[in-house]
C-alpha cells in the first residue's frame, strides 16, 4: 500500500520475463521437442537459470524490509503475517489447481505429478511454486531483528557458509536446503535498505562482484556441444562457482536497474513488474500447453515456436489479472487475507 519504487518494479519485470523465458526453454530442452534447437535453448536456459532466481530473492528481500521495516529496524508483524497469509493461501490454491491439471494432462508433460504429490505441499513444493514456499519461509524467518542489528559483512558472510553448506543437505522436506541457500540472496536485498555501505547499489562493489561473475562464466561454460541435461555443465549447478556467478550478475542488473534511466523508467517493464506475482503463479499453465500444441504444428520454425510461447504466457497472465481486476475479484484471487479482511469492515 506504499508508494512504488519505479526501479524496483522495472527490475522486477524484467526478472519475471527470465523466468517465464527459463521455464519455456526449459521445457523445450527437457522434452527434446526441437534437437536442432536444443544448443540455443541450452544456452538461454544455461544463462537464466546462472542468476534469475538470486535476482528475484534479492528482489524480495529488500522489497520486504522497505514494506515491513520500519525507520528504527522494527517489523511491524502484524502486516507480514498478513502477506504470509496471502502467500498461503496462493500457494496452496495454485499449487492444487497446477497438480490437478499435469495428472489430467500427464501425457503431455515432462515431469508427471501424482495425486500424492498434490497431498504433499505442505512438505514438498510442485515445480515452480517452491518459490512462494520458500518466500513464506524466509518472511518468518527474517521477522528476527537479528537480521537488521547485525554487521551486514558478518552476516553476510556467515549466510555466504550457510549457502555453501547446502549442497551436503540432502532432506527433502520443506525446502531445507533451498532456504539454506537462498537466505544469502533475501539478506543482501533485505539489507540493502538503509545500510550506507550496501552490497546492491554498490559501483565498487558491484564492479568487482560482476567481473569476478562474467569471467567465472566464461571460464566455466560448457563449450561441448549439448547432448542431454545428464551430459551437461551447468552454471547454476557449479559449487561455489554458482553463487559468485549469481551475486555478481545480479549486482550488475541491480545497478543497471538503479542507475540508467532508460530501464528505470521502462514503462513496459514497470507494468510487467507490478504483475509478477500473477504472471510468475499463472504462466506455467501455458508453457507446457503451448509447447505441446506447437510442436504438432509442422511448418512453425523451433525459434518462433518458443518466442510466441514466451510472449503468449508473459502477456496471458497479466490480461488476466487485468480482468480480475475489472470484476472486482483480484484481491480475492491475488490477495485473499486482504480481501477477507476489506469485507469485514
Amino acid at each position: 500500500g506504499g508508494t512504488r519504487i519505479g526501479y524496483i518494479d522495472a527490475l522486477k519485470g524484467f526478472a519475471i520475463l527470465c523466468v517465464v523465458l527459463g521455464h519455456v526453454a526449459d521445457g523445450y530442452l527437457d522434452g527434446n521437442t526441437y534437437p536442432e534447437a536444443n544448443q540455443i535453448l541450452f544456452s538461454i536456459f544455461n544463462i537464466i537459470y546462472a542468476f534469475h532466481m538470486p535476482l528475484f530473492m534479492t528482489i524480495s528481500g529488500y522489497v520486504y524490509a522497505v514494506a515491513y521495516y520500519d525507520s528504527a529496524g522494527k517489523p511491524d508483524r502484524r502486516r507480514i503475517h498478513r502477506q504470509i497469509g496471502n502467500m498461503v493461501i496462493v500457494y496452496a490454491v495454485f499449487s492444487v489447481l497446477y497438480g490437478v491439471t499435469k495428472v489430467l494432462f500427464s501425457h503431455y508433460t515432462n515431469k508427471p505429478v501424482q495425486l500424492t504429490d498434490i497431498l504433499l505441499i505442505w512438505g514438498k513444493p510442485i515445480d515452480l511454486y517452491w518459490y512462494l514456499y520458500d518466500l513464506i519461509l524466509l518472511y518468518l524467518l527474517f521477522t528476527n531483528p537479528i537480521f537488521h542489528k547485525a554487521d551486514q559483512w558478518i552476516m553476510t558472510l556467515i549466510l555466504m557458509a550457510v549457502a555453501l553448506l547446502r549442497r551436503y543437505v540432502s532432506i527433502g522436506w520443506f525446502q531445507i536446503s533451498n532456504v539454506l541457500y537462498y537466505a544469502l540472496f533475501f539478506y543482501i536485498g533485505f539489507s540493502g535498505k538503509d545500510h550506507p555501505k550496501r552490497l546492491i547499489g554498490n559501483k565498487r562493489i558491484t564492479v568487482g562482484a560482476a567481473a569476478v561473475s562474467i569471467c567465472l562464466s566464461l571460464i566455466l561454460w560448457d563449450k561441448n556441444l549439448y547432448v542431454d541435461r545428464s551430459h551437461a555443465v551447468f552454471l547454476n549447478s557449479i559449487p561455489v562457482a554458482n553463487i559468485l556467478i549469481a551475486l555478481g550478475l545480479s549486482m550488475i542488473l541491480w545497478y543497471l536497474f538503479e542507475n540508467v534511466r532508460f530501464l528505470s523508467e521502462n514503462k513496459l517493464l514497470i507494468k510487467i513488474g507490478r504483475y509478477s506475482l500473477e504472471i510468475y503463479v499463472l504462466h506455467c499453465f501455458f508453457t507446457a500447453g503451448l509447447r505441446a500444441v506447437f510442436s504438432r504444428i509442422g511448418f512453425i520454425d523451433p525459434i518462433v515456436s518458443i518466442g510466441l510461447n514466451f510472449a503468449i504466457s508473459s502477456v496471458v497472465p497479466v490480461a488476466i489479472a487485468l480482468v480480475c481486476r475489472c470484476l472486482g475479484i483480484h484481491e480475492l484471487v491475488f490477495r485473499p487475507v486482504n480481501f477477507i479482511l476489506q469485507m469485514k469492515k
